[in-house]
C-alpha cells in the first residue's frame, strides 16, 4: 500500500511475489475509521484429476474353480475362537476372490460434452426423439417430428 488506510498510518500490508498483482488505492465507504484495501489476484486453475475407481469384475469368474478352492480350505488352520475363525474365513474368501476376480482400475470415460443447450432446447430435442422413434407407427408423430426439428433449429440459431 502506498497510501494510509487508517488516519495517517499505513496498517494494511499486501505481500506477494507476483509483480503483476494489481493493488488499488484504498476506498472510503464511511463504514469505519479504516479504509477498504482492494486488490486483484489472478489465480491459475489447476486441472483436477479424474477420480480413480477400482472394481472387481464378477462376470468372468469360473465359479466351479472358485468353489473348488473354497472347499480345499485347510480346516486345521482355523482357530477354536469363533471371532478368529470368522476372520480366517473372511481372509480366505477375500484371497480367493483376489485370485479369481482381481480388483482392477476402472478408467473413467472422457466426458462427451456437447453444446450447452438451454433447458427449453433440451426438452424440444427429447420430444423430437420421442416422435422419431414413433414415426413409423403414427402419421401424427411423423408430422410432429418435422415440426419439432424446425423448432430446434430456430431455437439453436
Amino acid at each position: 500500500m502506498e497510501k494510509p488506510t487508517r488516519l495517517n498510518n499505513l496498517l494494511d500490508l499486501v505481500i506477494s511475489s507476483d509483480p503483476n498483482l494489481s493493488i488499488f488505492d484504498p476506498i472510503d465507504y464511511n463504514i469505519s475509521d479504516h479504509l477498504l484495501t482492494y486488490f486483484d489476484i489472478q489465480f491459475l486453475r489447476t486441472k483436477q484429476k479424474a477420480p480413480q475407481t477400482f472394481i472387481r469384475n464378477y462376470e468372468k469368474i469360473n465359479w466351479k474353480n472358485f468353489i473348488s478352492d473354497l472347499t480345499n480350505i485347510n480346516s486345521s488352520a482355523m482357530s477354536e475362537d469363533p471371532e478368529d475363525a470368522i476372520e480366517f474365513l473372511c481372509s480366505v474368501i477375500k484371497t480367493n476372490f483376489d485370485r479369481h476376480a482381481p480388483i482392477t482400475k476402472k478408467h473413467p470415460r472422457k466426458s462427451r460434452k456437447g453444446p450447452n443447450f438451454s433447458h427449453k432446447t433440451k426438452r424440444l430435442i427429447a420430444i423430437k426423439d420421442f416422435h422419431y422413434r414413433r414415426k413409423n407407427i403414427s402419421a401424427y408423430s411423423a408430422t410432429q417430428l418435422k415440426t419439432y426439428t424446425k423448432l430446434i433449429t430456430t431455437s439453436i440459431k
